[in-house]
Order: structure tokens, then C-alpha cells, then sequence
């Protein structure tokens, strides 16, 4: 049964804590569902709620708890964080911030089109943290805006033509309770590495997940 959690103040920063547990159905079309930013001609978005807001409103590749997660501004007084927390449909765990014995913090990027994971949790509407490196030659559809007329999107086929080229994919990340996750241990060490010969340590919470209440000091990140 899922416990839920009370908003928390501190300092006039009301942190209200949105429940996300249910996966829900991966939708396959989110996948090609691809948008140049108007304005940053070289940023590619996939699984954005913008999409579903303003270009296609037959296409919502996000929950609506996600979307107010997403949605939310770092100048605001109000907080909202996921939690209890599981990766949504079509989302994988890429990372995962052991904050104490009882929490975690994790990091979830879409497992279609292989995104990788880009090292570092990002706070919400700030894209970087999920993307998939095209290959030279690649061709693609995107949705494109002209001349500043934000209301008219057309198809776009795109051939890629240099390397390096990126699509990024919304991240959802969000807490783990040790009360509410059956996976997460009781106790964790405070050097929570990357499986494998070569552990990767990089830095876990991001800095404007401004209020985590009660919880300990941030410990390292552990890719999964």
C-alpha cells in the first residue's frame, strides 16, 4: 500500500510531494513524436509534455503528475517532487542517488531508441539528462515551426549530416521510499558506485531540488 506524503515547509519553500507508482502503458508513437525548439534550431525533443500541450494533443507521452513535475518553475515558492516514485511506461531506471537508509533519489530515461543516460540528474524542464546520439547518414521526422508562428507546426524530414548530432528525451525522476520500495536496501555504503571494473562517480541531486525535508546529506550517484 502506498504512503502517501504531507507538503513540508521550510524556510516559506512548500515542497508538495506527488505520488507516481503506477507505470502505465508505454505509448510507441512518443518515440517519433520529435520537435526542433523554436528559436535553438540544433535541440531535438522527444517524450516532452510540451508536444502533447501545443503541437499534438492526440499524442501524451507523459502522466499528468509528470507534467506538473515538468512544468514547474525554480523562481516559484512551490516545489513539487515525485515520490513515492517508480519509472514510468517506456521509462528505465538509468541512475539512482542513495540519500539515506530509508531514501533514494532516482533518474529515469525512455529505454526506446536506446537513450543513454548523460551522467548527471537534472532538475525538471531542464533537458540533457536522457538523449540518443543520431548516426551520420540518418534520416528523421520532426515537427518544425517557421517565422515565429508558434501555433503551426509542419513535418519536417531531416538527414544527418554531421556527428554528433542528439536527440534529447524528457526525464522523469523522482524519491524512493524504503517503506514503499521492496528493492531498495536497508543500508547502503556511502560509495554507491557504477556496476563493472571502471566505476563512474558523478555528482546526484541536482541543486534545485531545493527541499528535501528531513533527509541526509547527498551521497554519489549509482548508475544502473
Amino acid at each position: 500500500m502506498t504512503t502517501l506524503r504531507g507538503p513540508e515547509t521550510i524556510k516559506e519553500l512548500v515542497t508538495n510531494w506527488v505520488p507516481l507508482t503506477t507505470a502505465g502503458p508505454p505509448l510507441i508513437v512518443c518515440s517519433s513524436s520529435l520537435y526542433f525548439v523554436p528559436g535553438q534550431s540544433s535541440l531535438i525533443l522527444a517524450f516532452d509534455p510540451y508536444y502533447g500541450k501545443f503541437i499534438d494533443r492526440n499524442v501524451r507521452c507523459l502522466a499528468t503528475e509528470v507534467s506538473l513535475w515538468w512544468d514547474q518553475y525554480s523562481t516559484s515558492k512551490l516545489v513539487i517532487n515525485l515520490g513515492p516514485f517508480s519509472c514510468p511506461g517506456g521509462y528505465s531506471t538509468a541512475a539512482i542517488s542513495r540519500i539515506n537508509d530509508y531514501t533514494s533519489y532516482a533518474g529515469c530515461c525512455p529505454f526506446k531508441r536506446e537513450y543513454d543516460f548523460a551522467g548527471t540528474l537534472l532538475p525538471a524542464a531542464s533537458p540533457g539528462q536522457c538523449y540518443s546520439t543520431l548516426s551520420s547518414g540518418q534520416t528523421f521526422v520532426a515537427k518544425k515551426t517557421f517565422s515565429g508562428n508558434i501555433g503551426s507546426w509542419v513535418d519536417t524530414s531531416v538527414q544527418v549530416n554531421t556527428v554528433g548530432v542528439r536527440v534529447i528525451a524528457a526525464h522523469v525522476n523522482g524519491f524512493m521510499f524504503r517503506a514503499e520500495s521492496s528493492n531498495l536496501p536497508a543500508s547502503t555504503p556511502a560509495s554507491a558506485t557504477q556496476t563493472g571494473t571502471n566505476p563512474t562517480r558523478v555528482p546526484s541531486i541536482p541543486s534545485n531540488t531545493r527541499n528535501l525535508g528531513a533527509l541526509a546529506a547527498v551521497q554519489e550517484l549509482e548508475l544502473v
